[in-house]
């Protein structure tokens, strides 16, 4: 769960899909059968969109400045 949170908190793309998060994420997670299960699993983290062409997305991505052309600031490294 920790490698898709990263991923997806410091990236300029604030969704991933299918494709994006194996070639990121280099397999399945451990925890769950899939990435998008992880995220269903854990709706107070993530989104699931079934219908959209990047369905995983970072609750806290929300809150940061959308920066144009579908993409928000990456958040903060503190």
């Amino acid at each position: 769960m920790l490698a898709l949170i990263q991923v997806l908190a410091l990236d300029e793309k604030a969704k991933r899909s299918e494709d994006g998060r194996q070639k990121e994420l280099q397999g399945q997670p451990r925890s769950s059968d899939s990435w998008r299960q992880l995220g269903k699993e854990h709706p107070e983290l993530f989104r699931v969109h079934d219908e959209a062409g990047a369905p995983i997305s970072l609750v806290a991505r929300y809150v940061t400045p959308n920066i144009g052309d579908g993409k928000r600031a990456p958040s903060p490294a503190t």
